[in-house]
C-alpha cells in the first residue's frame, strides 16, 4: 500500500497534485487529483509594445498579468480516481460535489 498527502508533478501545461492511496498488490487506486494548467501567453505583449505600439503592448501585458489567476482559477479542475487500475472510475468533482465523468472522459 503507497499513501501521498502531497504528491505535486510541475509540467510545462500543468501543475497536477495528488493525495490518497494506491494498493500495488491487488492494483487498485483511490486517488483526490486536482490539475491546474499553466495558463501563459508568453512574451508577445512585451514585443508588440517594443516594436509597434506601447500603449496596447503594454496594456495587453497587464491583462495577462491581472488575469491570468483568475483563468487558472476557472480552468482548474479536480477527479476523484478509485478502483482497478485496469478500469478505473474517474468521477468529477465541481462545487464539492460528485459527478461521474462521461464515459470515454479523461
Amino acid at each position: 500500500m503507497v499513501k501521498t498527502d502531497n504528491l505535486k508533478m510541475h509540467g510545462v501545461a500543468a501543475t497536477v497534485l495528488m493525495d490518497g492511496t494506491a494498493d500495488i498488490a491487488n492494483e487498485t487506486t483511490n486517488l483526490h487529483v486536482v490539475v491546474i494548467p499553466q495558463v501563459n501567453l508568453g512574451t508577445a505583449p512585451l514585443v508588440y509594445a517594443l516594436a509597434v505600439n506601447p500603449v496596447i503592448g503594454i496594456g495587453s501585458f497587464l491583462a495577462q498579468l491581472f488575469l491570468s489567476a483568475p483563468v487558472m482559477k476557472a480552468l482548474t479542475y479536480q477527479m476523484q480516481i478509485t478502483g482497478p487500475w485496469k478500469a478505473p472510475v474517474v468521477t468529477k468533482l465541481e462545487g464539492g460535489k460528485l459527478e461521474s465523468a462521461p464515459k470515454g472522459a479523461d
